[in-house]
C-alpha cells in the first residue's frame, strides 16, 4: 500500500520543523505523537558547551519532557519535585538551574515559574507559541 504522508523537515532560515509531502509504503502502525522540537542552532551549541553537558542538560530535558505543555514556553517547577523525579541533591538542582538560567536557555517569571527560551526546543508548533510567552524574551 502506498500512502501519501506529511514528513517533518528543519526549516534552515527559521530553525523550525515544516511538514513536507513524501510517500510511504506500507502499512503505517500508529501515527507518530509526543514529540518535542529541538532546534539545531541549539543543539549545536548544548553540545560544545561542557559545563551544560555536566549535568544542566538533564534538568533541560526534564523540563522538556515533564514541565512543557504544547504550544507554551512557561512552566511551573520546585526543586522539591525536581529532587525527587532526578534523585539529585538540592546543591545539584541549583547548580544546573542556575546554568541554564546564566546560559539563557530558561528564564525566571516569578517564584517557580520559568520560561524556556524561544527556538531551543518547543513542543507543538513555533507560529503556535502565544504571543505573550514570546515577548518575556524580547
Amino acid at each position: 500500500m502506498v500512502m501519501k504522508a506529511k514528513l517533518p523537515i528543519l526549516n534552515e532560515k527559521t530553525g523550525e520543523i515544516v511538514e513536507v509531502i513524501a510517500y510511504v509504503y506500507g502499512q503505517p502502525k500508529a501515527r507518530d505523537r509526543g514529540f518535542t522540537k529541538i532546534f539545531h542552532v541549539f543543539a549545536e551549541e548544548v553540545l560544545a558547551d561542557p559545563e551544560i553537558m555536566k549535568g544542566a542538560f538533564r534538568l533541560f530535558l526534564y523540563i522538556m519532557t515533564e514541565k512543557l505543555e504544547a504550544n507554551r514556553l512557561v512552566f511551573y517547577m520546585t526543586k522539591e519535585e525536581v529532587m525527587e523525579k532526578l534523585g539529585v541533591s538540592k546543591a545539584t538542582y541549583y547548580l544546573w538551574l542556575k546554568t541554564l538560567l546564566r546560559k539563557g536557555h530558561i528564564k525566571r517569571i516569578g517564584p517557580n515559574y520559568y520560561a524556556v527560551r524561544p527556538r531551543t526546543a518547543i513542543i507543538g508548533r513555533l507560529a503556535d507559541i502565544e504571543p505573550l510567552e514570546d515577548i518575556l524574551w524580547r
